[in-house]
């Protein structure tokens, strides 16, 4: 916006003679600067159009005002449409061509009415500028035969935030002063502004940019300012432009910016360091828009899995772990949808939906609610609105239609190069077992049934020689013992377990099985054609589900001393105190299985652990089935037990505590090392442990930095795997810079109908980590060498006294912890919100409820409960 001291050109040289032949060609911003200052503009500005032949796109609006300019009949201009789209450009270019740089600062009068909008603008500022008139002739005559420079010219830009009282003075005005000035203009939206001002100018319509004009001016920066970019990276920079060239070169110089390394402080003056190149990846950072394979796997798991919270999990994180709001993911989904081959009467379900949401988005509707609504609006939209007076046979051709979709979704999301599964480590939690409380815990039949399902789709996605993800060169049938490993603590509710898996992984075969001896005789496996498959226990008593305390028996001092801190900590005292009369009132339900000063908080996961699995089973002498245990009650049950595992478990600024969890961290790495080292003769590695390890693993990862579900008890049968994968071509091998890894958890027993979840590992954006990646940041969190374990626990002790641990050989097993979920970093601020938020969150539940208050029965035996709780009396 200019400023005016002088109403008239009384001090300009008499002489002056200005014609648009001699007019000046320099920019309006960037005139008679020096070079170090023209480096420093943005390069909106410095490379604004300074002629209207420079003007990209829009040819027709720029004959049609040339015309205008050569005939010297200027009307008033009404220039409107979207942002960056060449208004602005275009007027100031014009104004330079008919009053050249230098005399523009007279003639022109620019004012930006989102800052200016009120009446008094427009009597004073404009009304002065518009009614004095110029006294010199600064051009030729024009071939109309008034000279075009005697008009003024007032460019109004932003017009459409003007107040209706300043556009209603201002059409008078327009109308009194036309003798001897023009007005420009300028609005994104024409319904904001009046129609009498509408009718008193031409109206021009910018319409956004063609990419093909975005680039020609994106290329031409890129060679001046010697930016390194990816060919692809240019594409998708002009795509998400969309038209406005404002946007694209702001976005362009912002990560150019950002591939300039910086310089270490107090270092000495250098020369400019090489830029790093920009890449595809840099610009939907640097616009925070959702990359295309981000929305075409919320695609893939929307229209392809069953499972709800599976698909609001992947849409919650990718928005944060991107930082992007849901309206961009809107957009993003609108246009992959519509490029989907689907019945006419599915694309308008599915956009008229998501046009609902946005909506109700722009209203203020809450994103949470609205994610929810989208997931809803893309899975019912291959399903038609009413199935009211439908026979169940005439519901078949609408079934149908949804697979048909999926079958035309997952077509267009194949690739040119297949992806190849060359490995997997899986670690798996026990199935269903009785009660911690009775000691000597035993799989149930139900649990057996848990991990038999769980290892069968395992068989399904990696074994099976039908599927798309068969490890490349697996056995199908017969195990090939040289390919799988598997390990599992020496307990037997985790033994049994791993057994249980590992028939589902590879089951009896039948007559496949069989061999013929050299006499001639054929002899078949047993259990037709069971299969054995070699169980290594691990050396150590961890993961004991006979242990009520998670760092009873993981021998780690300094575990166990961290873990002590925890009864001392404000949160688990304020907690103790807080919940004691809720656990006195489940007295009635804990049937004598503990004393009225163990039904504490202190005993939060034995308590829950014994009521849970009295809801699951039918009652019998071994399973008191609990049928006046209410929703409520077992909810606070699970939450109370949750955050007292947790803490216990996994601290974020105490590593020692999560020694399991490092120990396991050390054994992937391990093994999807051994499958790369043998090139992919060793394949598939499986884990058995305690939820208390599977914790620990998910704190060190960052888990709950993708999801906050990260934090709960992860129920029976639950399972994780680690994917080695490539997308290189051919049957050798791959190299490391080839290989990636991919991270999936299901909570709970896994079957063909549910699919595993894919989260980010570390806190990145990205759900699949390079192999380098992967492997450095698992370095940093693992313990690999009973060297290092006895360093980190400081035990100098049993294996710790060998003279030879510093050979640094030999894995080792220990247990334990909780998952908080981050970086040992990252993990101290995100552990501090989650304590903080489950502090306030559970005793504001009992404040509100003031507790439970059920009638007290006290027949516990203090002789069961005292063999159990012997190591935690200790810690409080």
């Amino acid at each position: 916006m200019s400023d005016y001291e002088d109403e008239m050109d009384v001090d300009a040289p008499k002489d002056l003679q200005f014609s648009s032949e001699n007019a000046s060609g320099k920019k309006r911003t960037v005139a008679d600067l020096p070079v170090e200052a023209q480096d420093n503009l943005p390069w909106v500005e410095k490379y604004r159009p300074s002629s209207l032949d420079d003007v990209s796109g829009h040819q027709d609006i720029l004959a049609t005002i040339n015309r205008f300019v050569e005939t010297n009949r200027l009307p008033h201009l009404l220039l409107y449409g979207p942002p960056g789209t060449g208004k602005t450009s275009t007027i100031l270019a014009l104004a330079r061509r008919i009053y050249g740089t230098k005399n523009m600062r007279q003639m022109v009068l620019e004012l930006n009415a989102s800052d200016d909008r009120g009446i008094d603008v427009v009597r004073e500022q404009i009304k002065t500028f518009a009614s004095t008139k110029q006294i010199f002739n600064m051009a030729p005559q024009g071939t109309a035969g008034s000279p075009l420079a005697g008009y003024k010219l007032i460019i109004l830009d932003e017009a459409d935030a003007m107040t209706s009282t300043a556009q209603m003075a201002l059409r008078r005005i327009m109308e009194r002063y036309t003798a001897n000035t023009r007005f420009c203009v300028i609005a994104n939206y024409t319904h904001k502004l009046s129609p009498a001002l509408l009718s008193r100018c031409t109206r021009f319509r910018f319409s956004p940019l063609k990419e093909v004009d975005i680039r020609t001016l994106v290329d031409k920066v890129i060679e001046k300012e010697g930016v390194k970019i990816q060919p692809d990276a240019v594409d998708s920079l002009v795509t998400l432009s969309r038209g406005d060239m404002r946007r694209a070169l702001n976005v362009l110089q912002a990560c150019f910016a950002s591939s300039i390394p910086l310089p270490m402080r107090d270092a000495p003056k250098a020369p400019r360091p090489e830029p790093e190149t920009v890449t595809n990846a840099t610009i939907y950072d640097c616009i925070a828009a959702p990359h295309p394979s981000d929305i075409q796997e919320i695609m893939s798991t929307i229209l392809s899995t069953s499972d709800v919270t599976s698909c609001l999990n992947t849409v919650q994180t990718l928005k944060s772990s991107k930082g992007l709001a849901l309206a961009d993911i809107l957009s993003a989904l609108a246009d992959q949808l519509q490029q989907l081959e689907v019945p006419a009467q599915t694309r308008i379900t599915w956009l008229e939906g998501l046009a609902e949401i946005e909506w109700r988005l722009s209203g203020g509707g809450s994103e949470a609610i609205q994610t929810g609504g989208l997931v809803g609006v893309v899975r019912n939209g291959s399903y038609p609105e009413e199935f009211t007076g439908f026979a169940a046979f005439q519901l078949i051709p609408y079934f149908n239609m949804r697979y048909a979709i999926q079958g035309i979704l997952l077509a267009s999301l194949s690739v040119v190069d297949a992806e190849r599964v060359l490995g997997a480590y899986i670690f798996a939690r026990h199935g269903d077992r009785t009660p911690k409380i009775f000691g000597s815990t035993q799989l149930t039949d139900l649990g057996y049934r848990e991990v038999f399902d769980s290892g069968s789709f395992y068989n399904e996605r990696y074994i099976s020689s039908d599927s798309p993800k068969q490890i490349e060169g697996i056995s199908a049938d017969i195990v090939n013992p040289k390919q799988i490993s598997a390990s599992a603590p020496s307990d037997a509710v985790l033994q049994n377990s791993a057994t249980g898996f590992l028939q589902g992984v590879y089951p009896p075969v039948g007559k496949v099985a069989s061999q013929t001896l050299g006499n001639g005789s054929s002899v078949e496996s047993p259990l037709n054609g069971y299969q054995l498959i070699q169980l290594t226990p691990a050396t150590t008593s961890k993961n004991a589900e006979d242990s009520t305390w998670l760092q009873g028996s993981s021998g780690c001092q300094k575990a166990t001393v961290s873990s002590d801190n925890y009864f001392s900590s404000e949160m688990y005292t304020s907690l103790l105190s807080s919940t004691k009369e809720f656990y006195q009132s489940l007295s009635p339900m804990l049937d004598g299985a503990f004393v009225s000063s163990d039904m504490t908080f202190k005993n939060a996961y034995t308590i829950f652990d014994y009521l849970n699995v009295g809801k699951i089973h039918n009652s019998t002498s071994q399973f008191p089935h609990k049928s006046d245990l209410t929703d409520e009650v077992y909810h606070q049950l699970i939450a109370l037990a949750g955050t007292h595992e947790f803490n216990l478990a996994y601290n974020s600024s105490d590593k020692v505590r999560a020694i399991d969890g490092a120990v396991l961290a050390g054994e992937i790495l391990a093994g999807l090392n051994e499958t790369i080292a043998t090139k992919g003769k060793s394949k598939l590695n499986i884990g058995f442990g305690s939820y208390g390890t599977i914790f620990a693993l998910f704190g060190l990862m960052q888990m709950p930095a993708a999801s906050v579900d990260f934090t709960g008890i992860p129920d029976y049968a639950s399972s994780m795997v680690f994917e080695l994968v490539t997308n290189a071509s051919g049957t050798d091998f791959p190299d490391k810079s080839d290989l990636s890894v991919r991270f999936m958890f299901h909570n709970g027993t896994i079957t063909g109908s549910s699919e595993p979840t894919v989260y980010p590992l570390y806190g990145q954006s990205s759900k699949l980590l390079s192999w380098d990646d992967f492997a450095s940041k698992t370095k940093e969190i693992a313990v690999t060498s009973d060297e290092e374990w006895c360093t980190m626990c400081g035990n100098t002790d049993g294996k710790c006294a060998s003279s030879d641990r510093s050979s640094g050989s030999g894995s080792v097993s220990t247990s334990s912890t909780n998952g908080s979920g981050m970086s040992l970093v990252v993990a101290g601020v995100i552990g501090a919100m989650v304590t903080l938020a489950v502090i306030l969150g559970l005793q504001a539940i009992f404040f509100l409820l003031g507790g439970f208050r059920i009638a007290k029965r006290n027949k516990a035996s203090h002789e069961t409960m005292s063999s159990l709780a012997g190591v935690e009396e200790k810690k409080v």
